[in-house]
């Protein structure tokens, strides 16, 4: 507004110089004859030096915000062309009615003579039990906005029920499908009006978290960053009152949403933290594939009206009815019992290859390779060596009813299939079915042999979790060879894996140079491990500016190994205020040296909550020092029946002291058997009060093999108390540390 005034200012003033004399003598006014020139020379001056520079450094700013809004309209435009096939606006929720589009699976077909009322691509609604709780949900986000999420089997009526919900109560909202060629955080950049708009986000699971666990001895990990990944930081920016009000609605599988909260998994560590922080934003629904009475009384009630339903309610004996209507029984039966073995083993090569971390499409090679190895001598003996495959495949596409089929051709491209996705309800049966074996060595070796180039990764980090580490190494290194970040990446956790560090920070540091960032926390821990404490103080440093908040812990790690306890508790405070467990309990640690028992105490109460299970040891042992025995017991009982080595030799220690030696025992031996040599140390004490000195003489010698002075200190004096002193003398001579490093063993 400044600039403008300026400018009317003076374009006023030049007015009035430039016309002052004719103006003057209208008015009669006489001036001296040098004045009319020198009026006129000083509106020029004060054109060229004043009114010129600011009209155009002002047009100059308007061209700039002008190309700015175009470029922003390009990209919105380019955005919605991704992900919503059109560059108008969003639409209208009320008006995408596309089974497909919404992710619908598709129905028993209507027959030809049914009442022309009902809607052909779906089957009448059947009111579900859990309506009213979605209702309530989007009506209360309707406000403020939120996140829902419905969790649910394959197949059990998940989107069918939301929709159905978000169509008659949020019509006139917009919809916005997430797409895997535009993501979201490119919608928030472009600044798409997002008031009142859904964001549909069906199978969530697939841009949650498709990494693996992490590796090394601290925690690290790194998300994989492609055009889907969905973090925290996104979906709160989502759903923040300045963009809004916006409903983001999401599916998945009950088995994906316990990945991230399962007990095993509530360590704040690794990338499925990110995720983790996703599900706890919901408001989680949970739909059962199987039909309520209530519900299954309605079902028989439209089956008067709708046939589809009638064929289901008449042939089903259970009550799976959503996904009876789907056809999963029609589908698994066509894999398993159908009559072309060829086109079965195609099926089985493409959910083999799916449970191998192969991402669909899946390409031909991969399916061939691995459908010919199930086919027996005689079936690859009498195949037609020009057509077998082609005709494998055209038996799994075809459809069971209406335009459900096993298998689909699948692209990226318009006009070209790249490779074939297989059904989600057959994928479900095969992981879940327990007579079905997983893959074995063979089948991971064929996937990481043949997986496209994009894939190897994928590939790579689903072969490490599941401790396939050669197909992990062979799918990692070919799309190392190509230039892939991401295979350097899960190449070096695999090497790390295997011991073989050096080669593993070889391909942390070319995954660095690649792009990929979140690196240099493993190849930071690599460092750690190998006493470059410096370099890997920097490198975790780098790796927190780039947004890898386990490096921050690690650091704290690294800077209590080093004595720098107050740097370390900064490290730790940092992300121990955003619910990293692991940090909470180190944190506990610290405050617990130097007296501050109070707060370190709800620090290891926080982390309890979030499942870590040494924040309960360590609790234990703190009220125990306190006085408060019987709450330290029940602590240490906790954390050692969740699996807790350390918490089983306490809670072990306690009971033996306690004259409950049977139980005690039990815990000793758990963890023996997990190699800790302290409780083998302590089982052989307890052993030798029971007169079983046998046995306590073999776990004293089974913890000096691994390394335990105490264990030498207490065979030596076993030997002498049965009468073996040269034994005695041997053994001390194994470990004169053991007796304080001089003079000879105690006798």
């Amino acid at each position: 507004m400044t600039s403008w005034i300026a400018v009317t200012g003076g374009v006023g003033a030049l007015v009035a110089f430039a016309g002052g004399p004719a103006a003057l003598s209208a008015m009669h006014v006489q001036l001296p004859s040098w004045a009319p020139p020198l009026l006129v020379a000083a509106a020029g001056a004060i054109t060229s030096l004043v009114i010129t520079p600011v009209i155009t450094a002002r047009m100059s700013v308007t061209g700039r915000r002008i190309t700015s809004r175009e470029e922003n309209r390009d990209k919105r435009a380019d955005v919605l062309l991704r992900s919503m096939g059109s560059t108008d606006d969003l639409p209208l929720v009320r008006d995408v009615t596309s089974r497909s589009a919404l992710g619908i699976h598709p129905a028993i077909p209507l027959p030809v003579d049914a009442d022309p009322q009902l809607y052909s691509e779906l089957p009448t609604y059947v009111p579900r039990d859990r309506d009213a709780d979605i209702r309530t949900a989007l009506t209360r986000m309707s406000g403020p906005g939120g996140f829902l999420l419905v969790v649910g089997p394959p197949a059990a009526g998940k989107t069918r029920s939301v929709v159905t919900a978000m169509q008659q109560l949020l019509g006139d909202w917009r919809l916005y499908i997430h797409s895997s060629t535009a993501n979201l955080a490119e919608v928030l950049e472009t600044g798409l009006d997002l008031r009142r708009t859904v964001v549909w986000l069906d199978n969530i699971h697939e841009v949650l978290d498709p990494s693996d666990d992490a590796s090394g001895t601290q925690p690290s990990g790194a998300p994989d960053r492609a055009h889907t990944w969905l973090t925290s930081d996104l979906m709160r920016r989502l759903i923040l009152p300045s963009n809004g009000p916006v409903i983001v609605i999401g599916m998945t599988w009950p088995e994906h949403r316990d990945r991230y909260t399962s007990h095993s998994r509530l360590s704040t560590t690794g990338p499925h933290a990110d995720a983790r922080k996703i599900v706890d934003m919901a408001d989680q629904i949970d739909l059962s594939p199987t039909f309520s009475d209530a519900e299954w009384r309605r079902a028989t009630q439209l089956s008067a009206s709708d046939p589809r339903i009638a064929e289901v309610v008449q042939l089903t004996h259970g009550r799976d009815l959503a996904a009876m209507l789907a056809n999963a029984p029609d589908l698994i039966r066509r894999w398993r019992h159908g009559g072309n073995h060829y086109g079965r083993a195609a099926l089985t090569a493409a959910i083999t290859a799916r449970q191998c971390g192969h991402p669909e499409p899946i390409p031909d090679g991969v399916l061939e390779a691995l459908a010919a190895r199930d086919l027996t001598g005689l079936q690859r003996a009498t195949a037609d060596a020009n057509g077998w495959f082609r005709d494998a495949l055209a038996w799994a596409c075809s459809p069971i009813r209406g335009d459900i089929a096993p298998l689909s051709p699948d692209s990226t491209v318009v006009g070209r299939v790249e490779g074939y996705s297989v059904s989600d309800i057959l994928l479900n049966h095969a992981n879940n079915d327990p007579e079905l074996p997983a893959p074995d060595e063979t089948a991971w070796g064929i996937v990481a042999a043949h997986a496209r180039s994009g894939a190897c990764a994928a590939v790579c980090a689903a072969a490490r979790r599941a401790r396939r580490y050669a197909a992990a190494e062979r799918a990692g290194r070919r799309g190392a060879d190509v230039g892939d970040g991401q295979c350097h990446y899960y190449l070096g956790l695999t090497l790390g894996d295997l011991g073989r560090s050096d080669e593993a920070e070889r391909h942390y540091r070319e995954a660095i140079r690649l792009g990929e960032p979140f690196a240099r926390n493993n190849l930071a821990n690599l460092l750690a491990q190998k006493g470059a404490d410096d370099e890997a103080e920097a490198m975790y440093r780098a790796a927190i500016s780039s947004g890898w908040p386990d490096a921050a812990y690690n650091l704290g790690v690294l800077l209590t190994r080093r004595g720098r306890v107050q740097e370390a508790e900064e490290c730790y405070r940092t992300v121990a205020g955003s619910g990293h467990a692991a940090a909470m309990n180190n944190l506990a640690l610290l405050l617990v040296d130097r007296g501050e028992e109070q707060e370190a105490e709800q620090l290891y109460r926080q982390a309890m909550e979030l499942g870590n299970l040494g924040a309960a040891n360590n609790l234990g042992r703190l009220v125990s020092r306190q006085g408060r025995l019987e709450e330290g017991r029940r602590l240490y009982r906790t954390a050692a029946e969740a699996g807790h080595i350390q918490a089983s030799n306490n809670l072990a220690a306690v009971l033996a002291e306690d004259g409950e030696h049977a139980e005690a025992e039990r815990f000793y031996r758990f963890a023996v058997a997990a190699g800790n040599a302290v409780s083998m140390v302590n089982l052989g004490g307890l052993l030798e009060v029971l007169d079983r000195d046998d046995e306590a003489e073999a776990l004293y010698r089974q913890a000096v093999a691994a390394g335990s002075p105490e264990a030498v200190r207490y065979l030596a004096l076993l030997l002498i108390r049965t009468g073996r002193d040269a034994e005695a003398v041997a053994t001390y001579q194994l470990r004169p540390d053991a007796f304080g490093g001089r003079g000879t063993p105690p006798v």
